[in-house]
């Protein structure tokens, strides 16, 4: 049989072509496309025979499709490549070590609202108001808890982490005696109207613990220095002692 050359109309790529397969739908060996083999440039004629993809064998059995020789050859390639990366005597990819996770902290629980009990870590004393105050301008001092209504409050949340503080003796609300809310500054009780002198921001320190710190001065906080009963509560700046923070005891 006689062999002519074509050009694939698909990569442009020459074929040597077997007259045999003149106007016939092969596929090209270089980019795997569906073409039609053109007719020889000569005047021969041809004689079709076994499918247009496949060679015939020796024995005029259709042979392994052009393409199934590509592809074959591509994979082998893209094998030998893997084993090079690999390197000698590595039969798998090492996987990527996972890295040991942290367990989150445990979240503190939220604060009660209703009435409740405000107790100071440093001394385990209650909050309350001095003499059983309910009137305006009341001052708050600590006492060993009695269970008395000037040492219980209504929690109530105002959204944003911001409560009031309502006393359940007078219906009146903890607050900074003083519109500056200056370090020092005395607190105390009064007619609740807003302000942010009576809103109170809790932050959750630890073992249940929060800081109580009033929205006009956030950097400041409820404060009772020493440990005996009738120590007074002023505003001072929060430096994480135990004489500034306080628990919630629903009752």
């Amino acid at each position: 049989m006689s062999e002519f050359v074509s050009i694939c109309p698909k990569c442009h790529q020459k074929i040597l072509c077997d007259t045999q397969y003149a106007n016939q739908r092969v596929n090209c060996p270089l980019c795997m496309q569906d073409i039609i083999m053109p007719n020889p440039p000569s005047s021969q004629g041809h004689t079709p025979s076994a499918p247009a993809h496949s060679h015939p064998s020796a024995g005029g059995k259709p042979g392994i499709p052009v393409s199934y020789v590509v592809i074959g050859a591509v994979v082998l390639i893209l094998a030998i490549g893997v084993l090079i990366l690999m390197g000698p005597g590595k039969h798998f990819m090492a996987a990527a070590p996972t890295p040991p996770t942290t367990p989150a902290a445990p979240l503190l629980p939220p604060v009660s609202e209703g009435t409740n009990e405000l107790v100071l870590r440093e001394s385990g004393r209650a909050l309350g108001t001095t003499a059983f105050g309910t009137q305006n301008g009341s001052l708050c001092e600590q006492w060993d808890y009695a269970g008395s209504s000037n040492q219980k409050w209504d929690i109530i949340s105002l959204g944003h982490s911001q409560y009031k503080i309502i006393s359940i003796a007078s219906d009146r609300a903890l607050t900074v005696l003083s519109d500056t809310s200056a370090d020092g500054a005395s607190v105390g009780i009064l007619d609740y109207t807003g302000k942010s002198i009576q809103k109170w921001i809790l932050t959750a320190v630890t073992n249940g613990y929060y800081r109580l710190s009033p929205v006009s001065a956030p950097s400041l906080c409820l404060d009772v220095r020493g440990n005996q009963n009738g120590s007074m509560a002023t505003l001072q700046f929060y430096s994480n002692q135990t004489y500034q923070q306080w628990s919630f005891q629903p009752q």
